[in-house]
């Protein structure tokens, strides 16, 4: 249980594993997932209630709306060269959308937010990036052949293993020295210094289940009466961490509302007309 002082990001090499990243295009993508609070969400903006939690939030979806548009670029430039014909101005349009998106996050790294207010912006960029993405895909996926498709297959390999680099190592830098921090500050309320174990968790050298085995190591070696002070703390810590959490998704809730209802009728209207012109 002590270990839940640190729980929500302590994590080293598997960070993007622990802290999941937004999804912004599920397989079957439905009317609720676009445009409801779920459970998802929920998890992703709780983590908001740090200034640290919430830059490394807003540093995950910024890399998975570059991602998205620098797939779009990829997928507009096959099209014009192997579907010369073809009128690409509203796939254009939405890659111009999805590139605006990305930017709109950047600047929320520049202006001083509450974490309510931050995790409202993170959500309804990331519905307003779903709904768009799925329309560039609807349109694309009319358009693409097998042999178009295998060539964007091999775009994206190129994209996920150089373009997006600079962005990951800013998400695991910036865990990483978070964790460092919080294991020294638990260090010292036990009494005890380890300069070492800080600097392996900032060069990424242990994994969360070394990190957990050192701790432990140094913990089973603290009095009783100290043991006893740190679980009252944690309990304190959960305590106003789940109020914090709390807060952050009631208000997101509130703020994103009204534009969640406009995506939904956005939605619709496509739905309707993608059915109407496919009955013609």
């Amino acid at each position: 249980m002590i270990l839940l002082t640190f729980a929500p990001l302590t994590l080293a090499e598997e960070a993007t594993d622990q802290v999941p990243e937004p999804v912004l295009i599920s397989a079957n993508p439905t009317l609720g997932t676009e445009t409801e609070l779920s459970d998802s969400d929920k998890a992703e903006i709780s983590q908001m209630n740090t200034p640290l939690g919430t830059q490394v939030r807003l540093l995950q979806l910024e890399k998975r709306l570059t991602r998205n548009y620098l797939i779009g670029e990829q997928i507009i430039e096959i099209i014009q060269k192997n579907h010369e014909d073809e009128n690409i101005t509203e796939l254009e349009d939405l890659s111009n959308k999805m590139y605006s998106l990305k930017e709109e996050v950047i600047s929320l790294t520049n202006q001083t937010l509450t974490s309510e207010e931050a995790a409202a912006e993170y959500v309804s960029i990331k519905k307003e990036a779903i709904t768009t993405t799925k329309e560039f895909r609807d349109l694309a996926q009319a358009i693409l052949t097998l042999e178009d498709k295998r060539e964007i297959a091999e775009a994206i390999k190129n994209i996920d293993a150089n373009q997006l680099n600079s962005l990951n190592g800013q998400i695991v830098g910036l865990i990483r020295n978070y964790n460092a921090q919080k294991i020294t500050a638990f260090m010292a309320k036990i009494g005890k210094q380890n300069q070492e174990l800080a600097a392996q968790i900032r060069n990424g050298e242990l994994m969360q289940s070394q990190i957990r085995e050192r701790l432990l190591e140094h913990y089973s070696d603290v009095n009783k009466s100290v043991k006893e002070q740190i679980m009252s703390q944690v309990k304190q810590n959960i305590a106003k961490r789940n109020a914090e959490q709390k807060a952050i998704i009631d208000h997101a809730k509130q703020q994103v509302q009204q534009k969640i209802e406009a995506l939904k009728e956005r939605i619709v209207s496509i739905r309707t007309n993608k059915k109407g012109s496919g009955n013609q």
